[in-house]
Formats: C-alpha cells, sequence, structure tokens
C-alpha cells in the first residue's frame, strides 16, 4: 500500500489517499517524466486563464495523476490520457508520445467538470 497527504487545490485541506501498488502503478506519473510542449500548454492557459508557464506547472501536476480510459489502449500513435477531479474543477483529456521514459503531452483538451 502506499499512502501520501495532499493539500487540497480549492480550500487547502489535507486530504490522505491510500493506494495498492497496482493502482499506483496506472498513474502517468508512475510510468513517465511528463513533459508539456509549448503548445499543449497554450491550450491548456487559454481555457483556464493562465499565464504560459503556471498553465505548464499546473497541467504537468495534474497529468501526474492521469489514467488511461479503459479502450484507449492503441498499437501505434499517440496514447489518451485522462485527468479528473471535481476538487479542481478540471476534467483534461491528453494526447501523450512516448520518448523513452518521457511521457511527452502533446496536445489537451480541457472542460468543466
Amino acid at each position: 500500500m502506499a499512502h501520501w497527504d495532499h493539500a487540497c487545490d480549492c480550500c487547502g485541506r489535507s486530504i490522505a489517499w491510500t493506494m495498492d501498488i497496482e493502482q499506483l502503478l496506472q498513474l502517468l506519473g508512475a510510468t513517465a517524466q511528463v513533459y508539456v510542449t509549448m503548445a499543449a500548454a497554450q491550450t491548456y492557459a487559454a481555457a483556464r486563464g493562465l499565464a504560459i508557464e503556471a498553465a505548464r506547472r499546473e497541467l504537468t501536476e495534474y497529468l501526474l495523476e492521469a489514467r488511461r480510459p479503459e479502450g484507449s489502449v492503441q498499437e501505434d500513435g499517440p496514447e489518451l490520457w485522462r485527468f479528473r477531479r471535481r476538487s479542481t474543477g478540471v476534467d483534461i483529456s491528453a494526447r501523450i508520445s512516448r520518448e523513452g521514459r518521457l511521457a511527452v503531452v502533446v496536445a489537451v483538451s480541457v472542460r468543466r467538470y
């Protein structure tokens, strides 16, 4: 079992999570180092009303906890990963290109959640 504490984005309240290792390995951050391209950061910044670098940092943080939707596994081409949480108010779908252990975020779509 893995356990960690996190401060809630909206209210700062401490939230504790416990996950077994199998669940933890389903997260993008456990499988690769996330790199957000300028194009993805610009799309996210426009959707959230943030500066580019703030958008890149926030998007990187959220995508570390992204999961692959069932049935989205493809043999070739970009992978689809998704992050959504009510406390953040966002639903993010990201297209990820793998370059070794690097997960390059090439495109994102953002919706309110």
